[in-house]
């Protein structure tokens, strides 16, 4: 798995835009199921990928209704 990647690193990816990759999103579950991982981290993650979640469907939306 990916062993060599923190959670500070998997934040950085996303909020570059960049795809996680299986492995780590699986290490990503592992840390917030043993709680290894500050609620923080947890949050920010999470909260980048709403965030892009939401842009894609507003400028889909966007895009169908001109």
């Amino acid at each position: 798995m990916s062993g060599d990647k923190t959670i500070p690193e998997l934040i950085k990816k996303k909020r570059n835009g960049e795809e996680l990759t299986s492995d780590e999103i699986h290490l990503f579950i592992k840390n917030v199921v043993s709680g290894n991982i500050q609620d923080c981290q947890t949050g920010k993650i999470l909260s980048i990928q709403f965030d892009y979640t939401m842009k894609a469907e507003i400028d889909v939306e966007f895009k169908f209704k001109i």
